[in-house]
């Protein structure tokens, strides 16, 4: 969407002059799966974006992960891959350098050899979470979970989130999202 918008410093008012659809969406309204992804996501996006200042390359990577969910019909692990990859927008996303490390150290953000810190995933936790790593939407019917394996690789990303913003809210619409993807 492209706005004009009265924007006034000395005064918390602001009115918005023009609107124009840019893009279009023509299966997220009628999707009842599309929705519940976008309610989890708005959700999250709400809690962590406090900033006004304009960030083109986040905001092109939102546009870009909309228009993608709203054209394909494989997206029960849209939402991992769009959380894990905005971690690079917001400046912890995962090092991968170490991947055959035999943990990830998620309060670090990196792998690692000692599997003894509280914050460690390793073992089968492990292994589901490297499968989205590097993962771009175009690579997602590459990715199998079942739904278990998909909702422990949710919590591990909310976890990661948790971690690295303050203020962070784990979404109430989890569990919604976790119902319609049984």
């Amino acid at each position: 969407m492209e706005l004009v918008v009265n924007h006034r410093n000395t005064t918390t008012l602001n009115s918005i002059r023009e609107a124009r659809i840019s893009h279009p969406y023509n299966t997220i309204h009628t999707s009842i799966t599309k929705q519940s992804i976008l309610l989890f996501l708005s959700e999250v996006l709400s809690s962590i974006i406090q900033e006004e200042e304009q960030n083109q390359s986040l905001y092109t990577y939102l546009e870009t992960a909309l228009i993608w969910l709203d054209t394909h019909d494989e997206n029960a692990n849209f939402h991992l891959v769009f959380l894990l990859n905005l971690t690079r927008f917001l400046g912890f996303y995962p090092d991968t350098s170490n991947s055959d490390y035999a943990a990830f150290n998620l309060m670090e953000g990196s792998f690692t050899n000692s599997t003894y810190d509280k914050l460690i995933l390793k073992n089968e936790k492990l292994i589901l979470f490297k499968r989205v790593l590097g993962i771009n939407f175009d690579a997602l019917n590459q990715v199998f979970f079942s739904k278990k394996e998909r909702q422990i690789v949710l919590r591990i990303i909310i976890d990661y989130f948790e971690l690295h913003l303050e203020g962070f809210r784990k979404p109430k619409s989890l569990d919604i999202l976790e119902t319609v993807f049984r």
